[in-house]
């Protein structure tokens, strides 16, 4: 499973559009979750081509040295990214048997975040 997360955190952060058209699959689902407090999409953001042009234009705002630990989460793979010296996000993936992403869970929350801490 972490070889898993680590292949879709590098195309992902990455923006290789290719290497996640591998890892995704086709009914891929993105459930993000601002807490209204931080931009993110307000639905729920389904299938593959929505979510590589998702990544696409929004790759150029990630912040710099972000850096990733592993951890699972309701025992789904998962990371933490952080930058700065500041948690940015939890990621938590859900795969389908054959290794490709069905869902991304997406936490931008700072509320929630700080649980983390």
């Amino acid at each position: 499973m972490r070889a898993a997360t680590e292949r879709f955190l590098d195309a992902a952060l990455g923006a290789d559009l290719d290497a996640l058209m591998k890892i995704l699959a086709p009914d891929v689902q993105l459930w993000s979750d601002g807490g209204g407090k931080l931009r993110t999409a307000l639905r729920v953001v389904e299938g593959r081509d929505k979510f590589l042009r998702l990544v696409a234009s929004t790759a150029q705002r990630l912040p710099a040295g972000l850096s990733a630990a592993h951890l699972e989460v309701n025992g789904a793979p998962a990371v933490v990214l952080s930058a700065a010296g500041r948690t940015w996000g939890l990621i938590a993936l859900d795969l389908c048997p054959d290794g490709r992403v069905r869902t991304i869970y997406n936490v931008i929350n700072p509320d929630k975040l700080s649980r983390l801490i």
